[in-house]
């Protein structure tokens, strides 16, 4: 990892990137959950991205995010089951393009991804899984590269 100032946007850009090649997946978007479908109605599949509380230990900053892949479900849920296997399928491709030794030098993706499946979410009745992610940046607290109106001085109490 090296220090190159990835900012969250940016992190959100490259997982939409990532969603707009990916071959099979239909459509993207990002925001809280209630959010799927609330403004206008979504292409199935649909990767949806949420951000989660994150954090930052010693040198590195961990960026949390929610990935959900969802399909339809037809009424009588005869096709669950392929549902859940295809959007388990790009779940995985996303995780193997994000951990891709291109990105060493720009974040590491966290060990131990989990993931967890649903059913029968929403208006639409989706399936899918929910995979949580972690990126990890290096963050060095360089104060030289705040940009200040003028420098903020150490106060003394005697």
């Amino acid at each position: 990892m090296v220090n190159n100032n990835w900012t969250f946007n940016q992190i959100a850009a490259k997982l939409e990137e990532v969603a707009t090649n990916h071959q099979l997946i239909a459509d993207f978007g990002k925001g809280d959950t209630w959010e799927i479908g609330a403004s206008a109605e979504q292409t199935y599949p649909l990767m949806w991205v949420v951000p989660l509380p994150g954090s930052f230990v010693d040198k590195v900053v961990s960026l949390n995010w929610r990935l959900l892949f969802m399909d339809l479900v037809n009424k009588d849920e005869n096709n669950e089951y392929e549902v859940l296997s295809d959007t388990f399928q790009l779940g995985m491709d996303t995780i193997a393009i994000l951990s891709d030794p291109q990105f060493a030098n720009d974040w590491r993706l966290a060990r131990g991804v989990t993931f967890e499946p649903f059913t029968e979410k929403g208006d639409d009745q989706v399936a899918g899984w929910s995979f949580s992610i972690t990126f990890e940046l290096k963050f060095l607290r360089d104060r030289c590269q705040v940009p200040l109106s003028s420098p903020i001085t150490k106060l003394w109490i005697d």
